[in-house]
């Protein structure tokens, strides 16, 4: 019996061709940012080593809007929360969340694959440099953002307010390492623009809670 041919085939591994530009955003809406507070981090360790939590105490909310933000130095590190927020002039925002926007954008456009396009590109460093002025949401008269914790499912959990620093007007300038064999400077504008509309970034973003809170807009 004759043997089966045997199909040979070739694949070619382009050589990487990085890269890079500068997207800048501009704010539409305010930015609601939380970045987790040292309370709930002593209260995870207590709980993973097996120890009581400690019981709550009256809440600060002036903490607590602290302890939202990212504080960050001059070069883009972050830095001990400090008392005054007026004198400090660099905040930040964890730069995962921009490139999780734009990923998660990827679904308003046909034929696009969320994995491929996660591997290629990277918004440089661990934060983005966020240009504004923070406030308390309780200071300017908000009421806090009201949710419910520890439930398991919709409508349940205990009901609570949280504080939030809020940056009513604001914007950024990300850093992009790219692939340009996968995609190209015009596509990730295109991308970040679709996300700063339908997706957004921080708390009450439009693709988590259906609210309108860190829309943006290339500029």
């Amino acid at each position: 019996m004759a043997k089966k041919a045997v199909e040979t085939k070739i694949v070619e591994i382009h050589a990487l061709n990085r890269k890079q530009l500068t997207v800048n955003i501009v704010g539409d809406t305010p930015l609601f940012v939380h970045r987790l507070p040292a309370k709930l981090k002593i209260e995870f360790e207590a709980r993973n080593s097996g120890k009581a939590t400690p019981k709550n105490k009256v809440r600060d909310r002036q903490l607590e809007f602290h302890e939202s933000l990212y504080w960050l130095d001059k070069n883009g590190n972050e830095i001990i929360a400090k008392n005054d927020v007026t004198k400090h002039k660099y905040w930040g925002f964890p730069s995962s969340g921009f490139k999780k926007a734009a990923i998660s954008a990827c679904r308003q456009f046909k034929g696009i694959k969320m994995t491929e396009v996660r591997g290629s590109f990277f918004v440089t460093g661990r934060y983005v440099m966020i240009e504004g002025s923070p406030r308390i949401q309780q200071e300017q008269g908000c009421d806090g953002i009201w949710v419910r914790e520890g439930g398991k499912g919709p409508g349940t959990g205990t009901p609570n307010i949280r504080y939030r620093a809020e940056y009513p007007v604001w914007k950024a300038k990300m850093n992009i390492t790219y692939n340009a064999n996968m995609i190209s400077a015009e596509q990730i504008f295109n991308l970040f623009n679709t996300a700063g509309f339908s997706v957004g970034v921080g708390e009450d973003r439009p693709d988590k809670s259906g609210g309108t809170g860190g829309m943006f807009h290339v500029e």
